[in-house]
């Protein structure tokens, strides 16, 4: 009899823990929300509240979403900064090239389109 109510005490401790552990495990294999795909002028709008306007626009057709990781900047002048986009293959599918100027600020940013392809835009402000 003893031992029955011991039994019973681990097979309770042991689902009570098996439970717990489920539920805290929950949230973590929910799947995180993406960014939904916008137009251009939205997608872009966390670096346009910076002042920061299209100067080269993407060459594939939107929706789009930005690229987490930042742009990448231009020198402020001279050689500038050269972006590309390679295949699988490492072939280059797309390049941008900026000159710097002394009188605005450059910068590059990767988008991404609906079919999983990357995209590019130059954007510039004044200084």
């Amino acid at each position: 009899m003893r031992r029955r109510r011991q039994l019973w005490g681990i097979t309770f401790v042991a689902v009570a823990l098996t439970i717990a552990v489920v539920f805290l495990n929950r949230d973590k294999a929910k799947p995180q929300t993406e960014i939904p795909f916008t137009d251009l002028d939205t997608a872009l709008t966390p670096a346009t509240a910076h002042g920061w306007t299209v100067s080269v626009p993407p060459k594939r057709l939107s929706p789009y979403r930005l690229i987490p990781g930042g742009p990448v900047l231009g020198s402020s002048e001279g050689a500038g900064v050269e972006c590309r986009i390679n295949d699988q293959t490492g072939t280059v599918v797309e390049e941008i090239r900026l000159v710097g100027t002394a009188d605005i600020d450059q910068c590059v940013v990767y988008l991404e389109t609906a079919d999983g392809q990357k995209t590019m835009a130059a954007l510039k402000r004044s200084r």
